[in-house]
């Protein structure tokens, strides 16, 4: 009887087995790749608007570049090609960056200091880069299903878009260079089938230099680009060399300048430390696994397709190195190398795979869109744990809880803050929520109050009695 029982238990399960294969084949069957777009897409959008109507904010470097846009009304044009940016000690040492400058001071004419209209517009050229890549793609040959796989993976892992579409500082420059690199690509593949001169795109990539000094790891991802795929090898060596070479000439040109005239910030010098680095490079690589995993089992390229693909790490790590070796690290590093990372891994794609310009059966281009929405979901869950242990809904209302203490004290002549709120929790310390002592002089600005000396001190400093003292104590726990 026990025998039957098992065998009858054996049955059963093998019998629901098959049931819910079938069923999960009929869906794949009937899931096309524009319907993961249509489900992603939206749910994408509801939860940004979500997150920014209620607890957009301006926070850190927020406050000292909107600051320092303020400051520089009258003399705008020197500011915007100087090197330098306004902080607590004054003028000092920054980046080269008058694209970035330039749109951060007409932003502040529109917008002034209202967080919502900032991120709102951030996430609207958000869209528009996505829909740019897949553009570039379609220029390059791709098929349809491949441009559109590539954009709907690149919007389901939203991990790289995180510190882009939160922090504002890091998206007005992150996502202006991504666009315009995203641009530039279409300018070049218009070049490669002689559609137009390429001088698009070569304004585009100069344009993008201005916004972030990495734009220069453009070159060795289009060289690589150039040197391994064989679609773009059916272009004449000569007209490859032809479209190049103003790149490159704009590249050192631009390295001329930034290296010659403008000195390097002290404070993004990398140190050569394995305990600095090798926590970087984990994170990029946990950050870069789910998209390149998504790539690898949705449009399964061939063994051949994954060898030549592989020519393209060095211009990874090219591209990774301004990040790495600092004591910090921000989330909106990842964007632009996952953006490379998916673009010419779906760039000329092997003849069977899904973005291939070959007819491609229902079944894989569902499991395409099964894949994208799966990875969306595991972006999803990361993301709204790192929200959760940032407490980042509590933000606002801690930059405005400050903003109004300064109010208070237009006449004191310097500030101290005692920062209780990294005991409880690392990441909910004054300089992680609110700013350092360069943001408190942006909003000090932005206040019309006379100048301050600000300082921040750990907790259980003994106060100052020449300085008006606060103590904090982390989001929404009050202050004193």
């Amino acid at each position: 009887m026990l025998k039957n029982g098992l065998e009858l238990t054996r049955s059963t399960a093998a019998d629901i087995k098959g049931l819910l294969r079938n069923l999960f084949d009929q869906s794949l069957t009937k899931l096309k790749v524009d319907d993961g777009l249509k489900i992603i897409a939206p749910v994408f959008g509801v939860i940004l608007i979500i997150l920014f109507i209620p607890w957009a904010s301006l926070r850190g470097d927020d406050w000292r570049i909107i600051g320092a846009a303020h400051q520089a009304t009258g003399s705008v044009w020197t500011w915007i090609q100087s090197g330098t940016l306004w902080g607590a000690n004054g003028e000092t040492v920054w980046f080269f960056r008058p694209g970035f400058k330039g749109l951060v001071y007409a932003g502040y004419q529109i917008f002034g200091t209202t967080a919502l209209p900032w991120f709102l517009s951030l996430t609207v050229l958000a869209g528009a880069g996505v829909l740019q890549g897949e553009k570039a793609l379609s220029e390059f040959g791709v098929s349809r299903l491949g441009s559109r796989g590539f954009g709907t993976l690149l919007l389901a892992s939203h991990s790289l878009f995180l510190g882009s579409l939160l922090w504002l500082g890091e998206g007005l420059m992150n996502i202006p260079q991504w666009f315009l690199l995203s641009f530039s690509l279409m300018g070049t593949a218009e070049a490669l089938n002689q559609k137009k001169s390429g001088t698009k795109g070569l304004v585009a990539f100069a344009l993008a230099l201005t916004f972030k000094e990495s734009a220069i790891f453009h070159l060795p991802f289009l060289l690589t680009a150039f040197a391994i795929e064989p679609s773009l090898q059916k272009v004449s060596l000569r007209r490859r060399a032809q479209i190049l070479a103003p790149y490159l000439g704009i590249g050192f040109g631009y390295l001329w300048v930034r290296l010659g005239r403008y000195p390097l910030n002290p404070g993004y010098l990398p140190y050569f430390d394995l305990k600095l680095w090798l926590p970087g490079l984990f994170r990029f690589a946990l950050v870069l696994a789910v998209p390149i995993a998504g790539w690898m089992i949705g449009f399964e390229p061939d063994k051949n397709t994954v060898q030549r693909k592989l020519f393209y790490i060095p211009a990874l790590l090219l591209s990774l190195l301004p990040y790495l070796g600092h004591p910090f690290f921000s989330p909106g590093w990842f964007l632009l190398p996952g953006f490379y990372c998916l673009f010419f891994l779906t760039l000329a794609p092997a003849p069977t795979s899904p973005s291939s310009t070959r007819s491609v059966s229902p079944e894989s281009a569902s499991r395409l869109s099964w894949v994208v929405i799966l990875v969306f979901v595991f972006s999803l869950s990361v993301s709204i744990d790192k929200l959760q242990r940032w407490r980042w809904w509590q933000w606002k209302e801690a930059q405005l809880q400050v903003m109004e203490q300064l109010k208070t004290m237009a006449s004191a002549k310097a500030v101290s803050i005692e920062d209780c709120g990294g005991a409880r929790n690392f990441e909910q310390r004054f300089r992680r929520v609110v700013g350092d002592e360069d943001s408190l002089e942006g909003m000090r600005i932005l206040l019309g109050q006379s100048p301050k000396q600000f300082s921040i001190r750990p907790c259980g400093s003994p106060p100052d009695a020449n300085a008006r003292w606060l103590r904090w104590e982390g989001p929404g726990r009050g202050r004193s």
